[in-house]
């Protein structure tokens, strides 16, 4: 016997770690992989996979159970993909993720933002305009009460009424 016939990789269990475990295709007995797990194996999002299986990069899939996809994983590293990606992969697309879903309220909220200010500055316009108003009315009223205030002295006369003396008062 050759050193790579005995030799036996360690049996690490990859289901204890979060990782998919492959099923096996009961036709050719190759480990497979329903898109989902194949994402999640490889650290990429689910669309990636769709799109590559659209592509025809997985030429040996099949439809499992219920129509779903199932990938060999001989496909999926004939394609490039790496199985057990660094979990740094999946921390990064949820910080993408993350900034993307804050980037969006970010945006939402800089609409509202805008659509107050733009009704803020259509009732300043108003409250300007009724200001003007006001101001006009008052120039008016001002005028009115002049012209009254002159009405009402023409008819006094400016000649004072000739005082007696305090101690003639009450005699005629």
């Amino acid at each position: 016997m050759s050193d790579e016939e005995r030799y036996e990789p360690p049996a690490a269990d990859p289901a204890a770690e979060g990782v998919p475990t492959p099923q096996a295709d009961p036709a050719t007995n190759r480990p497979t992989l329903g898109i989902k797990e194949a994402a999640k194996a490889c650290g990429v999002h689910e669309d990636t996979i769709r799109r590559a299986n659209r592509k025809g990069l997985f030429p040996n899939a099949t439809k499992g159970a219920g129509g779903a996809v199932m990938i060999p994983v001989t496909d999926l590293l004939a394609a490039g993909y790496r199985l057990h990606a660094p979990q740094a992969v999946a921390e990064a697309t949820k910080v993408i993720e993350d900034t993307t879903s804050q980037a969006g309220q970010a945006l939402a909220e800089m609409a509202e933002l805008k659509a107050e200010n733009r009704r803020l500055v259509a009732d300043l316009a108003r409250i300007e305009a009724q200001v003007a108003e006001l101001k006009a009315e008052k120039a008016q009223l001002l005028d009115l009460m002049g012209l009254q205030l002159k009405a009402l002295n023409a008819g006094e006369t400016t000649e004072r009424p000739q005082s007696r003396p305090f101690w003639r008062r009450g005699r005629a």
